[in-house]
């Protein structure tokens, strides 16, 4: 018996369930952000990356909540910080396990 879950993927940031959860974490509506991983950036560890990332370079940490969905079982929510310029672009700097090129935040 396969005990393991289906693929995670990226939902879409139009999808009625999706904004529905979303409306139950926090009032923000979610929004795609690239992930362009910095090189010396640590795997799941972006709040540290983050704040080493806006000390050298400026800018501002942001939290929020990446949303992974689970085909036909879950919405999943996990805690996350991405890094925004001071021109208001936004960027996850952290690679995530997936390889995922833009996340749901």
């Amino acid at each position: 018996m396969n005990t393991s879950l289906p693929h995670v993927i990226v939902p879409s940031d139009r999808n009625r369930k999706v904004l529905e959860f979303c409306t139950t974490i926090n009032e923000s509506i979610p929004y795609h952000i690239d992930v362009i991983p910095e090189p010396d950036s640590e795997s799941l560890d972006c709040h540290n990356n983050v704040r080493v990332y806006v000390e050298k370079n400026g800018g501002d940490i942001v939290f929020g909540w990446i949303i992974w969905q689970h085909p036909k079982i879950m919405l999943e929510a996990q805690f996350h910080a991405v890094w925004k310029s001071s021109q208001k672009e936004y960027r996850d700097i952290t690679s995530n396990e997936m390889s995922f090129k833009k996340i749901l935040l």
